[in-house]
């Protein structure tokens, strides 16, 4: 416990954005009419070692029952309406990339993906320039709608639950107060803490299915039997330890210095921003601070954008500003389509 009269300990916010159905909806967007209608169950195929088999299903297939994993002539047996497109995983991770960077300009200052379905936003300090976290996730989440992407986004404290409530939680959009990190995992499933799956079948030979009886247990026997992992996915969880987030590509990342008068939780400014290869080179770029503002656009009262500039120039070359507005003007453009969230995305 803090002693009276000392600062407020300072906590993270992390958000987990969580996009289920990435791959077929980005396969959509690119086909553009010359898409599958929503209601033509849809899914992407590729090799799994020797075997090929489906690896991602859009929302029409999964009502029909169908998962990933199924080899691909028994998904073509069970469903002969299925149309089969062969997947794109580097497409897929690319296409995350953009986004981060994206979101890197518009929402928060440090992003990154979560691969292969989702990004992480450490919004610290910045959710009352848009309204608050509930109107902050509203916004991402209708942002994606509109863009024809389903999403949701849970902001908590750590990133262990965030990641965990965005994918097995019931809400589509969720805020964890501070002190309801425990309650919140209780009952979720023990695969929401991002086990190996031999653990998960050994705790499920125990009767072990929820995250709070889980927690409950003494922890010796646990480590005897299982290793460290359960413990460490806990504590990560609850925010007895670190979870930094790292990048797919950690050659490309940018690192970042705190921001005077911005708190943020030291172990993230060693860790992942984006990781785009075609920034690398925009870091020496020169410019003045004012100049790229006025060239990326950012707003006097976005508190970042000084230290943006002042410390990466990276928004100042112009295949990136090029590519930012490309983004932006995908996402806006659909934000007149209407569902919100689109059906099946709760």
């Amino acid at each position: 416990m803090p002693k009276e009269g000392s600062p407020p300990v300072s906590r993270s916010r992390i958000v987990s954005l969580y996009l289920p159905l990435w791959p077929t909806d980005r396969i959509r967007k690119r086909l553009g009419p010359d898409a599958p209608a929503p209601e033509t169950p849809l899914a992407l195929a590729g090799r799994e070692g020797r075997r090929r088999v489906v690896l991602s299903v859009d929302l029409a297939a999964r009502k029909l029952g169908l998962r990933p994993s199924i080899p691909v002539a028994k998904a073509q047996a069970l469903y002969p309406d299925l149309v089969l497109m062969d997947a794109d995983p580097e497409g897929d991770r690319l296409g995350l990339e953009k986004l981060a960077l994206w979101f890197l300009h518009r929402i928060a200052p440090i992003v990154a993906v979560d691969t292969p379905d989702g990004l992480v936003l450490d919004t610290t300090g910045a959710d009352h320039l848009h309204g608050g976290e509930l109107p902050m996730l509203k916004d991402m989440v209708h942002r994606m709608a509109g863009a024809g992407f389903c999403a949701r986004a849970v902001v908590a404290d750590t990133w262990g639950a965030a990641h965990a409530l965005a994918r097995y939680g019931r809400l589509a959009i969720a805020v964890v107060p501070s002190d309801k990190t425990t309650s919140a995992l209780a009952d979720l499933p023990v695969e929401a803490l991002r086990l190996p799956s031999p653990i998960i079948e050994g705790l499920a030979t125990l009767g072990v299915s929820r995250i709070g009886p889980l927690a409950a247990m003494p922890r010796a026997p646990l480590a005897l039997r299982f290793g460290p992992d359960i413990a460490r996915r806990l504590d990560q969880a609850f925010g007895r330890m670190g979870d930094p987030q790292r990048s797919g590509r950690s050659s490309a990342h940018i690192r970042r210095q705190r921001i005077s008068g911005v708190n943020f939780h030291q172990h993230l400014f060693a860790s992942v921003v984006i990781s785009a290869s075609d920034i690398r080179q925009a870091l020496s770029t020169s410019g003045t601070t004012e100049q790229c503002r006025t060239k990326t656009g950012f707003q006097k009262r976005d508190v970042f954008g000084d230290h943006l500039c002042r410390h990466t120039q990276s928004f100042c070359r112009s295949s990136e500003r090029a590519e930012i507005r490309r983004v932006d003007e995908n996402i806006h453009a659909g934000q007149s389509i209407h569902g919100f969230p689109p059906a099946g995305c709760q």
